[in-house]
């Protein structure tokens, strides 16, 4: 397309993680969606997190990270004590939502402490083809 972009369509991609990787997402992060390559760039639509509550809480906060950016509000996710479904509502003041590197979770200042459960992050997304 001369002068222009196209864009593939919204897609869905659902990543889980294991108690075992909550309680190290400071040290670990992981990567929800990989780095695009040359000519392509994310375009965000949203993101939900669904906490899967096990028998006890996590301590600690977490964070969407995109170029090492929080982008998302709902760090609190992993201390509910029931299973709850969160809009990571994105921080528009700073996120970079166009972006050619990868989709990352992490842990805010320390890895959780104590707790079980799973997490389940829906990303919905665009990618755009300069």
């Amino acid at each position: 397309m001369s002068g222009g972009y196209s864009v593939t369509g919204v897609q869905i991609k659902k990543v889980s993680l294991s108690s075992v990787q909550i309680l190290s997402l400071f040290t670990s992060p992981v990567t929800l969606l990989a780095a695009v390559g040359a000519g392509y760039l994310y375009d965000l639509v949203t993101i939900y997190a669904r906490h899967n509550f096990g028998t006890a809480a996590y301590v600690g906060n977490i964070a969407v990270q995109m170029n090492s950016v929080n982008i998302s509000r709902n760090s609190a996710i992993l201390t509910t004590t029931t299973t709850t479904v969160f809009n990571m509502v994105m921080d528009s003041a700073s996120a970079p939502y166009l972006s050619t590197q990868p989709l990352v979770i992490a842990g805010v200042a320390a890895d959780p402490t104590t707790g079980d459960g799973t997490l389940d992050v829906y990303i919905h997304y665009n990618v755009i083809v300069l």
